[in-house]
């Protein structure tokens, strides 16, 4: 996870925000997002953490990564699917 965080900040967009969805690690994932300023909240199997993240995401755009894509990889791209939230800035 790291890697991807540390790819996310090294961006030239900073308006944004990341939301750790988290399902009950029992690893270092919630250490590792705490210092990466993440918003935490509890998830659940990829489908539900998708939905819980967009419910409390503050942005109009929301594009769910998984933890092993770094951006700029063929995966990022066919993975960031774009979700609207309904959220207006």
């Amino acid at each position: 996870m790291p890697w991807l965080l540390d790819s996310l900040g090294k961006q030239d967009f900073k308006d944004y925000e990341i939301i750790l969805t988290d399902a009950g690690s029992k690893d270092k994932t919630v250490e590792i997002a705490k210092n990466y300023g993440c918003k935490i909240i509890p998830g659940g199997l990829p489908s539900k953490g998708r939905n819980e993240g967009a419910k409390v995401a503050s942005v109009t755009n929301y594009y769910p990564l998984f933890s092993e894509i770094t951006p700029g990889s063929t995966q990022y791209y066919l993975s960031a699917t774009h979700v609207p939230c309904g959220h207006s800035q």
